[in-house]
């Protein structure tokens, strides 16, 4: 997955030794990284409602949620909706990975400095208020522009504060856990 995502490996000696010995018995754990994978998605999607990392943290709110209300991070929520899960390969080797594809994923995740060049650009202004008129929200014609305008913008930096919302709580740990003990049990192992 491009974007954004974190690897998580276990270490086989960290845990019981019987633990660990079941887990080399099963012979197909793609059911179990499966689930797995969907217990961190909905977690990772969840913490967009909450507006806080895996560690419990709280995001520092964006300019545009304060501004505007709502969420940050979820103004059109295409990368809460982006958070998927892939299994890959087979028998007792199988991985899940857990992550996105959208490309500003990582400066949000990590933060970090976004530079910006200079540019020309047109501004379309409407009637009340002389406000900006997004071209996204509606079209100019609908909101009545009554100005166009061509402004020079400088070239400029702007610092995005690291917001995660890739990893794996305590909560998630706690359920990791429960699945595979399940999965061992089911398997009679």
């Amino acid at each position: 997955m491009a974007g954004a995502g974190i690897r998580i490996e276990t270490n086989a000696a960290a845990a019981s030794a019987d633990l660990a010995r079941r887990i080399a018995r099963m012979s197909d754990t793609r059911p179990v990284m499966d689930e797995i994978g969907s217990l961190l998605e909905e977690s990772t999607r969840e913490r967009f409602d909450r507006e806080r990392g895996p560690d419990g943290a709280p995001w520092l709110p964006s300019l545009r949620a304060r501004r505007e209300g709502g969420k940050t991070l979820t103004d059109s929520a295409r990368l809460r909706e982006s958070i998927t899960r892939r299994v890959t390969g087979s028998g007792s080797r199988a991985e899940v990975e857990v992550g996105t594809n959208v490309i500003y994923a990582a400066i949000h995740q990590f933060g970090g400095e976004i530079r910006r060049a200079a540019r020309r650009q047109t501004l379309a202004f409407n009637a009340a208020g002389n406000r900006f008129a997004s071209r996204r929200s509606t079209s100019r014609r609908r909101a009545g522009i009554v100005r166009i305008a061509i402004a020079d913008i400088g070239e400029g930096t702007s610092v995005m504060p690291a917001r995660p919302f890739l990893g794996v709580s305590a909560a998630d740990r706690a359920g990791i856990e429960r699945i595979v003990v399940n999965h061992l049990v089911r398997a009679g192992l």
